[in-house]
């Protein structure tokens, strides 16, 4: 039962994702530029995360805590009417304890922007040991080799309790080219004016990675992922959704 469920979402995921926006206009002229401080929260269904907390609720009625929040962000796009305008080749690791969390994406063209897309992880060219720079944060987020090497590219951990009311750890970490998230465009409003500074405010609701379209029970489905290609990917397919604009 779980891998139909998992080739219908494959299946759903792939179509949307193919629709969600479309191709870069590769004939656009030189225009003056502006730039971007993209500002990234976390929450829980609307609420401030706060760490080391038992008092969460996800779709499966699982209670958990937060004591980790580790991923990258990469390849941010900027659309004008559903077509591709600018794209930023940074990567950006992200941990949630370090507030305030910001990215600036540079050179802008200027005018009215109405979508923004970005992965969740790092493309297949850069995912290799010693492409990123090593900072205890980049080492930290190493893949094994001989589980195929590169980075992780999402690390939740904490506690839940089981249906007996027994505390456990939980893992939920992806890696590998097959977990890159492609999220989905967010539609903004978002003016770059010529040597301006514009800010755009991204949250992401950690509640999306275990719900649509797939409930994910950290009991039953597995409170370590790492290393399941199932687990993994369920997970990922639930990324696709995660953040929204603020």
């Amino acid at each position: 039962m779980l891998h139909k469920i998992f080739t219908y979402v494959s299946l759903a995921l792939t179509l949307l994702l193919h629709y969600a926006c479309e191709k870069p206009d590769s004939t656009l002229p030189n225009t003056p530029t502006g730039s971007v401080t993209v500002n990234i929260n976390h929450k829980v269904d609307g609420a401030p995360l706060q760490f080391d907390t038992m008092m969460y609720n996800n779709q499966a009625s699982n209670l958990y805590s937060v004591t980790r929040l580790n991923y990258y962000l990469s390849n941010f796009v900027l659309y004008q009417n559903g077509v591709q305008v600018y794209v930023s080749n940074q990567i950006k690791h992200i941990d949630a304890k370090q507030q305030p969390i910001s990215i600036h994406l540079e050179n802008v063209p200027i005018g009215t922007y109405n979508q923004v897309s970005f992965l969740i992880g790092i493309d297949a060219k850069n995912n290799q040991h010693g492409t990123l720079p090593n900072t205890d944060d980049n080492i930290g987020m190493i893949w094994p080799e001989a589980m195929g090497g590169g980075y992780h590219f999402l690390k939740i951990e904490g506690q839940f309790l089981t249906p007996a009311n027994d505390r456990k750890g939980y893992a939920i970490h992806t890696g590998l080219n097959s977990s890159l998230v492609q999220h989905q465009c967010i539609n903004l409003s978002l003016q770059i004016s010529e040597g301006a500074t514009s800010t755009l405010h991204l949250t992401m609701n950690l509640n999306e990675w275990y719900k649509n379209p797939y409930t994910y029970n950290i009991y039953s489905d597995g409170n370590y992922t790492m290393g399941d290609s199932i687990t993994m990917r369920l997970i990922t397919n639930n990324g696709k959704d995660v953040f929204y604009a603020e």
